[in-house]
C-alpha cells in the first residue's frame, strides 16, 4: 500500500463544474452512512449510452447476477426493465424533468484532494464520475441534491482525527441543547464508535458525513479502496458515489433532521430509541445505487464476490460484517423496493419529512409491518 498516512501538506484542488452536458456507498453500528463493500469486480459490458436527460437510450436489462443471499445486493425485482418507478402523469413527469435540469445547471462539483499526491489521479476520476452520477441520483430518487457536492479524499490518520473531533463536538453540543448533566452512557457510546472505526476502517470505502455541522460532504479513504482492491475499479466507484450521494439527498430532503435523529448520542431524550434509521437509509441507498448503475452499465454493479486484489485484512473484516449485517441489509433493500413498487416514490419519499414513517426496530424483522404505515 502507498504510504498515504505520512504527514503531507494537503494538496487541495477545488474543481467546479456548472451546467455540465454529460450525465453521469449509512450508518452501521460503527459509522455514519458508510458503504461497506464485500464484493468483487464488475464483469458486465460497456456503459449504456446516456442522453441529455440522464437516462439510457436503450432500456436497461436486469443482469440476473445479483443474489438476495449476498450482502449487500438486492432481489431481482428491484431492477426492472422499462418499468415506471411511480404512477404519474406525463405532465407531472415533464414538469419534474424541467425542474431537475434547471437544478443541475447550477450544481457545483468540488473535489478536495487531501490524501497526498499518490492519489491525485483518483481525485480526477472521482470528479468525472461525480458529474455523471449526480443527475441520476436525482432522477432515480426524486430527491434534491445540495447545490454544491463536495468530495474529500483523506488519509486514514486525518479521517480518524476528524471523527474524534466531530464526535466530541456533537456530544457536547447535544448535551447543552438537551440540558443533559450526566453523559456517562453517551461518552461510552462515543468511545465504542471510535474503537469500531479504528478497527473497521479498511471496509469503509466512502462515507457521507458532516464533520462540520451543516456542511455534509462525501469522504473517500483511498487506503480503504486499496485494501478492498477497488482503487482502479471504476464501476464500483460509480456504485459508491451513487450510494453516498443518495445519503446526501436523504439529508437534504429532511432538512438535516434525518442525520440528527440517526446520529444522536441521546436517542431516549430525542424519542428515537425505538426507530431503526439504519434499516431505512441503507435500504434506500442500496436500492438507489442498483437503479443508478443499471442505467449506466445496463445492469446493477455486483459486489457479491471479493476482488482478487483485496487484502487478507479486508477479507477477514468483511466476513464478520457479512455475518452480522447481511440478512438485515437485504431485508431493508427489499422492503424499500416493495414500498416503491406498490405505492410509488411520491408516497415513499414522505418518510424523509414524517418521523412516524421511520420503521420501528420491532418491525424490521417483519418488514410487512413497516409497509403498512404507507397506507
Amino acid at each position: 500500500m502507498a504510504a498515504a498516512t505520512d504527514e503531507i501538506a494537503p494538496d487541495t484542488v477545488e474543481r467546479r463544474s456548472r451546467g455540465r452536458g454529460e450525465n453521469s456507498i449509512g450508518k452501521t453500528a460503527l459509522a455514519n452512512r458508510c458503504l461497506h463493500l464485500p464484493g468483487g469486480p464488475y464483469t458486465g459490458g460497456q456503459p449504456a449510452r446516456l442522453n441529455d436527460g440522464g437516462k439510457a437510450d436503450q432500456p436497461c436489462q436486469p443482469s440476473g447476477r445479483h443474489s438476495p443471499a449476498h450482502f449487500p445486493q438486492c432481489s431481482p425485482r428491484q431492477v426492472r426493465a422499462g418499468h415506471p418507478l411511480t404512477h404519474r402523469s406525463k405532465r407531472q413527469e415533464d414538469r419534474q424533468h424541467m425542474q431537475h435540469m434547471q437544478h443541475m445547471q447550477h450544481m457545483q462539483y468540488i473535489v478536495h484532494q487531501e490524501a497526498g499526491p499518490a492519489y491525485a489521479a483518483l481525485g480526477e476520476r472521482l470528479e468525472k464520475i461525480l458529474a455523471e452520477t449526480a443527475p441520476l441520483v436525482t432522477a432515480v430518487t426524486e430527491l434534491p441534491l445540495p447545490d454544491s457536492i463536495v468530495i474529500r479524499t483523506m488519509t486514514v490518520r486525518d479521517w480518524k482525527r476528524a471523527h474524534r473531533h466531530s464526535s466530541k463536538q456533537q456530544l457536547v453540543t447535544e448535551a447543552l441543547q438537551l440540558g443533559v448533566t450526566h453523559r456517562t452512557k453517551a461518552t461510552m457510546a462515543r468511545r465504542g464508535k471510535l474503537v469500531g472505526l479504528g478497527m473497521m476502517w479498511p471496509t469503509m470505502l466512502g462515507q457521507a458525513v458532516a464533520f462540520e455541522p451543516g456542511r455534509p460532504e462525501l469522504v473517500i479513504v483511498p487506503e480503504a479502496l486499496q485494501h478492498a482492491g477497488r482503487l482502479d475499479d471504476d464501476p464500483v466507484l460509480y456504485k459508491l458515489l451513487g450510494h453516498e450521494m443518495t445519503h446526501l439527498a436523504q439529508d437534504a430532503a429532511s432538512a438535516g433532521a434525518m442525520w440528527t435523529a440517526q446520529d444522536t448520542y441521546f436517542p431516549n431524550l430525542r424519542g428515537t430509541a425505538d426507530r431503526d434509521y439504519h434499516f431505512l437509509v441503507e435500504g434506500h441507498a442500496h436500492w438507489a445505487d442498483q437503479q443508478i448503475t443499471t442505467k449506466i452499465f445496463g445492469e446493477p454493479v455486483s459486489t457479491d464476490e471479493a476482488s482478487p486484489h483485496a487484502s487478507a485484512r479486508y477479507l477477514s473484516l468483511v466476513a464478520s460484517l457479512h455475518t452480522r449485517l447481511g440478512e438485515k441489509q437485504r431485508q431493508g433493500t427489499d422492503s424499500v423496493a416493495q414500498i416503491i413498487d406498490t405505492k410509488g416514490l411520491d408516497t415513499f419519499n414522505q418518510v424523509w419529512t414524517t418521523p412516524d414513517l421511520v420503521p420501528l426496530k420491532s418491525e424490521t424483522s417483519t418488514p410487512e409491518l413497516w409497509q403498512r404505515h404507507f397506507g
